[in-house]
């Protein structure tokens, strides 16, 4: 039998060879009481949910939790951080643009997009952990900031193709990063939702 400890205190002890199931069960029982697993022990090493599998036998399975609403505040805390970088950066790139360094700006708007890719992603988890939709945030145009910065990158996509470096700097430094930056304000208003039960 294995011994499933959840924040140090015995939920349930697992025969061998015992089916997902349980697995399954208990991370519906942990998200019922509002967290999330960060973490599988054996006591001594982290384990994967894989390895839980297939090992035969297991002395103690240590599970260990978190608030889902701190988790979420926690990144958007990083996010509202980088949110503004992210925005002046864009500027640098559209400066580096019109100065000629070309390949230089190619590569970091390569990386501003991964940036931007991931504030999206930390928005977007959030609202599904805080079950709130785009209408819901701040003054609810988040949905249709997000529609703005799809249309001004495939603008910014279009223009490098055509070698208009010369729009490719005006849509960074006059749509895009200005977009990015409005951000915050749903960044923002997201956190106060997270923060709202935390202890």
């Amino acid at each position: 039998m294995t011994k499933v400890f959840v924040d140090g205190k015995l939920w349930k002890e697992v025969p061998p060879g015992a089916d997902r199931g349980w697995l399954d069960e208990l991370k519906a029982a942990v998200l019922r009481g509002g967290r999330v697993i960060v973490g599988l022990s054996d006591g001594s090493r982290p384990v994967t949910e894989e390895e839980v599998f297939a090992l035969e036998e297991m002395e103690q399975l240590l599970v260990e939790t978190r608030n889902v609403r701190e988790l979420v505040r926690e990144a958007l805390e990083e996010c509202a951080r980088y949110v503004p970088v992210l925005a002046n950066g864009l500027k640098v790139i559209a400066d580096a643009i019109d100065e000629g360094q070309l390949e230089k700006s190619f590569k970091l708007i390569t990386q501003a997009t991964e940036g931007l890719g991931w504030v999206v992603q930390v928005i977007q988890n959030a609202q599904i952990l805080l079950r709130v939709e785009d209408r819901e945030v701040g003054d609810g145009a988040l949905g249709q900031l997000k529609d703005r910065l799809v249309r001004d990158l495939e603008a910014l996509v279009g223009y490098m193709r055509e070698g208009r470096y010369d729009d490719v700097a005006f849509e960074l430094r006059e749509e895009v990063a200005p977009a990015v930056a409005r951000l915050l304000d749903y960044v923002e208003a997201l956190r106060s939702m997270a923060s709202l039960g935390v202890q």
